[in-house]
Formats: structure tokens, sequence, C-alpha cells
């Protein structure tokens, strides 16, 4: 239940709180666990931000994707890290995020008066 889950993670910040969440952008999917029970979630970044923005406020949700195509590929080929050049995973590509990093504000406004 993603919406109550955000909700729950409002709830928990402090006033002018802050909360760091990642997410999985890519992923294999689990034969064994679809067809038991289904495979209802995957991520992308318009999905995060309507999922967010609702709670926090569009102002107070900011997304970056992280990964590229080469880091995608050797993720679900199973590959390391160490088996790319720096600066092939140092690219940042927004067609093939391997995850995202949501970064979430508990804005309070004062009243006046």
């Amino acid at each position: 239940d993603l919406e109550n889950t955000v909700k729950n993670i409002y709830k928990a910040l402090k006033p002018e709180g802050t909360a760091l969440i990642t997410v999985s952008a890519i992923s294999k999917i689990s034969r064994y666990d679809d067809d038991r029970w289904g495979y209802y979630h995957s991520f992308c970044k318009s999905g995060l931000v309507k999922l967010f923005s609702p709670i926090f406020g569009e102002r107070n949700v900011e997304i970056l994707s992280y990964g590229n195509i080469k880091a995608a590929m050797m993720f679900l080929y199973g590959g390391t890290a160490e088996e790319l050049f720096g600066e092939e995973l140092d690219y940042q590509d927004e067609d093939y995020p391997v995850c995202y990093g949501i970064m979430v504000r508990k804005i309070t406004v004062k009243k006046e008066g």
C-alpha cells in the first residue's frame, strides 16, 4: 500500500524534517512471486512524483535517477560495479535508471497572529 506508506513517512517526520528514500527503477521480475502473489510495483520518475507530491507538496519532492544502460545491463546480468570504468558508472541517463533517490521535506506553514 504505497499511498499509506508515503503518508506514514510524512507522519513520522518532525516539522522541517527530511526523508531520504531509494527505490529500484529496474529489476528482474521474480516468476515465483509473480505466479503466486503478483508483481504490482515498478517505479518511474513521473509515477514517484505523482505518489509523493500530493502528500508533501510538489516543491518539497526531489527525485534523482541513478544509472545508465551499461549499469542496468550489468545489474541484470549479475555483474559488479568493479567490472565497469568509473566514467561508465558516473554517467547518469534518465532513460535507463537503475534506481531513484527521493528526498522529501515536511515543511510546515506557520500561521501568523
